[in-house]
């Protein structure tokens, strides 16, 4: 698998990954002159003539060199390459250096947004300003290199494997009627107004879809879960996360998904694929029966939902209910078996 991505509408630059199950490759360079280092650890240097199809190439290994002059196809684009090798600090270095083009991306959207929401309210004070708002919309089409990354991806069959295992499990947790993020837990010491519940939870719903991020235009379709004012993007080779603040990514290596269950005391509607285990009071003795001194106490379902705790090393920490219980068994194995391919990966990815 392959990727590239670039500022759109750039003249003088870009950025490729080349990415395969043997390892990973990468290449940057101007007109004419490009320099390549193959997953194997050669380095190589091309020399060509745009618009000829003729190219010097230099290739050499631990200082030996080796050149051979050829015939070739070359792009007449110049962009500028970059990309990574099989070595993960390396790795990481490269693609600090696509968070830096993307946060930089997203700060002039940020900025844009500011002076938009301004144009737009001064407007209705002043309703010649109107024309403001819509020369920034003209503007940011005509300079859309300013708020857009290109990202592109190519697959070998392995990735595209992976890939589709990966989207599998995505599209199986976002079939769930109902998901919902944990943001803080409360422990209670006198359980008796709790319905029996030793603990409560205050949570969010979660949406999980089809989504592109605002800052990047790509050749395929991922997936975004959506969680109080975060969105992580699941691209093929890494997370994204967006904070609105911040833009970082994971190596899918180093994050872990830990699967359970919990039994949780549903207050609001029941959904429609959720298995209700018991039903309980809202006051309740510790016996279970109801607690008669309460005139509107009533009976609250408890409804068993699966459970995904998503970790990193790095402080990620996520909780997320989904209410059919039934899936976890299927999500877990499809989780099982993505690992089980990254595996067969000489790389982390």
């Amino acid at each position: 698998m392959g990727f590239r991505f670039r500022k759109s509408i750039n003249l003088g630059g870009g950025f490729r990954i080349n990415l395969s199950k043997s390892g990973i490759g990468y290449s940057f360079g101007t007109k004419g002159m490009r320099w390549t280092k193959l997953c194997n650890g050669r380095n190589r240097s091309t020399y060509s003539i745009p618009g000829t199809g003729i190219a010097y190439i230099s290739e050499s290994s631990g200082g030996n060199l080796k050149n051979n002059q050829v015939l070739a196809e070359t792009t007449n684009n110049g962009s500028l390459e970059y990309s990574a090798s099989t070595d993960i600090q390396e790795n990481d270095a490269v693609y600090d250096d696509f968070i830096e083009q993307v946060s930089k991306i997203t700060k002039n959207i940020n900025v844009w947004r500011v002076f938009m929401f301004i144009s737009c309210i001064a407007s209705l004070f002043f309703p010649p300003l109107i024309l403001v708002p819509i020369a920034m919309i003209i503007l940011r089409n005509v300079f859309k290199q300013y708020f857009i990354v290109e990202l592109n991806y190519n697959f070998d069959n392995d990735y595209e494997d992976y890939y589709s295992c990966l989207n599998l499990f995505l599209s199986e947790l976002s079939g769930n009627k109902k998901l919902w993020g944990i943001e803080s837990r409360i422990k209670h010491d006198n359980m008796k107004y709790s319905g029996g519940a030793s603990t409560s939870s205050s949570r969010s719903s979660v949406q999980i879809k089809k989504k592109n991020a605002v800052f990047l235009k790509s050749n395929i379709e991922y997936y975004c879960l959506e969680f109080l004012n975060k969105n992580l993007y699941f691209l093929p080779d890494r997370m994204l996360i967006d904070n609105n603040l911040k833009i970082s990514s994971l190596r899918y290596s180093e994050m872990q998904f830990l699967f359970d269950y919990v039994d949780f005391i549903e207050e609001e509607s029941v959904p429609s694929d959720a298995e209700v285990i018991q039903r309980t009071w809202k006051y309740v003795n510790k016996n279970g029966s109801p607690d008669r001194r309460f005139k509107d106490n009533y009976q609250i379902p408890i409804c068993r939902y699966g459970t995904i705790q998503m970790q990193s090393g790095n402080g990620l920490d996520l909780l997320f209910h989904f209410s059919n219980y039934n899936k976890m068994h299927l999500l877990k194995q499809l989780y099982d078996s993505l690992v089980v391919k990254r595996l067969n990966f000489t790389f982390e990815l």
